[in-house]
């Protein structure tokens, strides 16, 4: 064999070992969740199609085209917020990475997160039955501080609904029973806080 056949040979090998080596997320449905200050844990939810993800929260689907990979590392721009999801695609199928806050006048620390693949529920796999009825209209005070109102919906365990502030409508969310978990920041705003809380008796 010479030797410009051997090195074409042996191009030929690396490439196909490089395709191999090469994973690639599936299309279908992702549970992802961040890991917020404290500990505490921010789940979300989207949708992979080729080069476009959607991101979903009930019955909202935002569009966030422009997915691609680059070795073994997937990238889901979020353009209209100058945001970035950047994730390692691990041996196993799973995402581990960060979201990025682009072109910020400081330095934002980006925040972690781990998405599993075929995981469809958001907060609880298997919500327990509703004990009480959080239908209408309620007045929430965030922090002792943030005055909202909540217009809710709820159908068996399942609740969405608006938070209204002066502003105008503050977001669209989607909760399940046990605990109340409730987030309060608009879906492409990804790494939202939520809200955690109970019922009480008042007089």
């Amino acid at each position: 064999m010479s030797l410009r056949n051997a090195l074409v040979l042996s191009g030929l090998l690396l490439s196909g070992f490089t395709s191999q080596a090469q994973t690639k997320p599936k299309d279908g449905f992702w549970r992802g969740v961040f890991t917020l200050a404290g500990g505490q844990q921010a789940p979300f939810n989207f949708e992979l199609r080729g080069k476009t993800a959607y991101l979903i929260n009930g019955t909202e689907r935002f569009e966030l085209p422009g997915v691609h990979q680059r070795a073994d590392s997937l990238f889901i721009p979020v353009d209209v917020y100058n945001r970035l999801l950047a994730a390692k695609i691990e041996n196993d199928g799973t995402l581990v990475g960060a979201f990025h806050y682009l072109d910020t006048s400081t330095p934002v620390k980006p925040i972690p997160f781990r998405a599993e693949y075929g995981k469809k529920y958001r907060f609880v796999e298997k919500p327990a039955p509703a004990a009480v009825s959080l239908q209408g209209k309620w007045d929430v005070v965030i922090n002792g501080q943030t005055k909202l109102i909540g217009v809710f919906e709820q159908h068996a365990n399942r609740l969405t609904g608006t938070f209204l502030s002066t502003g105008g409508i503050y977001a669209f969310m989607k909760a399940s029973y046990k605990p109340i978990v409730l987030p309060y920041r608009p879906l492409t705003d990804l790494a939202h806080n939520c809200l955690k809380g109970k019922l009480v008796a008042m007089n």
